[in-house]
């Protein structure tokens, strides 16, 4: 789901609830644009603010514990696993 995975000058050091992680790497992500890329993560984190700057996003808790990214040509549903963090599992 990544392209152009490059090297990059900026670091990013984030505290996980097991390690810290430490990236050097940026990547493309389509539909989204630039984003952190560390080949040891098992997943891709991207920013919810980021995502709302960047596309139409709804969560309506009533109708299901989700929440859609509106993309120009299609929608991507965030599920709630049950630790409580929203993912996407592409088919």
């Amino acid at each position: 789901m990544v392209h152009n995975i490059q090297d990059t000058v900026e670091v990013l050091d984030l505290n996980t609830n097991g390690v810290m992680i430490h990236s050097t790497k940026k990547c493309g992500v389509p539909l989204f644009g630039q984003v952190w890329f560390n080949p040891k993560s098992i997943t891709n984190i991207i920013s919810m603010s980021e995502m709302v700057d960047k596309h139409h996003v709804t969560y309506d808790s009533h109708k299901e514990d989700e929440f859609v990214v509106h993309l120009p040509t299609k929608d991507i549903k965030f599920k709630c696993s049950i630790n409580g963090l929203y993912y996407y599992k592409p088919t």
